[in-house]
C-alpha cells in the first residue's frame, strides 16, 4: 500500500505533465495511477496549477507570446523546486525538451517522456506485469507519432515497452522516420479537419493493410484522431495506457467523461488571457478549443 501511495505523497521534486490543448482526462488519470504503482514518485500537474506548455501559441506563430509563457512557467517551477518533468504528450515533451531550451537560455529542468520512466521500472522489475495477451490477441501495429518519432527520435522505447507487455509487434509499410502523420498535429485538426480526417483515413488504410485489427499509439491524441475516423471499420484503436494498465492489472476508475468541463476550459483560455499580447487573431482558435 505505501508503495502504491508514495507518488500521491512525493516531496516536490518530479512534475508528471499529461498534456494542454489536447487533454484526454481518461488517459492522464491511466498514467497517474501506473506511475503510483510503479512507485515512480511525482506532483500532478493539477496540484501544482502548472500553466500550460504553450505549443498552440509557438504553432500559430506567437513566438513572443510564446516566450513570455516559458518564462513564467519556469519561474514557477523553480519556485516549486521542480527538477524534472515527466510528460506523456509527444507535443508537450517537444516543445519542453526542445524549444524551452532553445528560447530559454536558463531552461535546466530534465524532461522525460513517460515511456522512458515507465521502462526504467519493468526492466528491473518484470514481475510487475501481471497478465499478458493471449497468442491471438499480441499481435499490435504500432503508430508513430510525429513529435515522439521524427522530431524527437524516440522510436525504440514504445516497441520495447510493448515487447515487455507480451504483445508481437507488426511494423506497418511506413513506420519509424518514414510514419505517416495521423493528421491530428500542428492543429490542423483545428483549422483543418476535412483535410485532418482525411489524412486519418489514409493513414488507417496503411495501419490496416498487415491484417492486424489492434492498434496503439504513445500519443493519445493520435488514438483519439484514429479512433475518431475508424468507426466504420473493424478496427480497434488502443492507447497504449490501456494496454499497460491491463497488463498490470489496474482497476481503472469508470470513465465518467473524455471530455473538460466547461469551466476548466474557460480557466485555460484565461490564462491565455492574462499574458499580456495582441490574441485577436487567436479568437477562432480560442473557439474551437471551447468547442473539444
Amino acid at each position: 500500500m505505501f508503495k502504491r501511495l508514495r507518488g500521491i505523497f512525493a516531496e516536490p521534486g518530479v512534475l508528471y505533465h499529461p498534456s494542454c490543448f489536447h487533454r484526454n482526462m481518461r488517459v492522464e488519470e491511466n498514467y497517474k495511477i501506473i506511475l503510483n504503482l510503479l512507485g515512480i514518485s511525482h506532483v500532478a500537474t493539477e496540484e501544482e496549477k502548472f500553466v500550460k506548455c504553450g505549443y498552440p501559441l509557438l504553432d500559430a506563430g506567437y513566438e513572443v507570446e510564446f516566450i513570455k509563457l516559458a518564462r513564467k512557467n519556469l519561474e514557477y517551477l523553480k519556485q516549486k523546486n521542480i527538477n524534472k518533468i515527466i510528460c506523456s504528450c509527444p507535443e508537450c515533451y517537444k516543445v519542453l525538451s526542445q524549444d524551452y531550451r532553445k528560447l530559454l537560455p536558463d531552461f535546466d529542468i530534465k524532461v522525460e517522456f513517460i515511456s522512458s520512466a515507465i521502462l526504467g521500472v519493468l526492466r528491473k522489475k518484470p514481475r510487475k506485469i501481471k497478465s499478458i495477451p493471449d497468442r491471438e490477441e499480441s499481435l499490435i501495429v504500432y503508430h508513430d507519432p510525429c513529435y515522439l518519432s521524427r522530431y524527437t527520435e524516440i522510436y525504440q522505447e514504445p516497441l520495447e515497452l510493448l515487447n515487455i507487455l507480451g504483445f508481437r509487434v507488426v511494423n506497418p509499410k511506413y513506420h519509424g522516420e518514414d510514419s505517416m502523420c495521423c493528421g491530428a498535429g500542428g492543429l490542423l485538426k483545428e483549422t483543418d479537419r476535412e483535410l485532418a480526417d482525411e489524412i486519418a483515413k489514409k493513414r488507417l488504410s496503411q495501419l490496416a493493410e498487415r491484417g492486424v485489427r489492434q492498434i496503439t499509439s504513445m500519443c493519445s491524441i493520435c488514438a483519439e484522431h484514429l479512433a475518431e475516423n475508424s468507426r466504420e471499420t473493424e478496427l480497434e484503436i488502443v492507447d497504449i495506457s490501456e494496454l499497460l494498465a491491463k497488463a498490470l492489472k489496474i482497476r481503472l476508475p469508470e470513465d465518467e467523461t473524455e471530455e473538460k468541463s466547461d469551466r476548466e476550459l474557460e480557466k485555460e483560455v484565461q490564462e491565455l488571457d492574462e499574458l499580456d499580447g495582441d490574441y485577436s487573431n487567436l479568437s477562432d482558435q480560442k473557439n474551437q478549443y471551447k468547442k473539444l
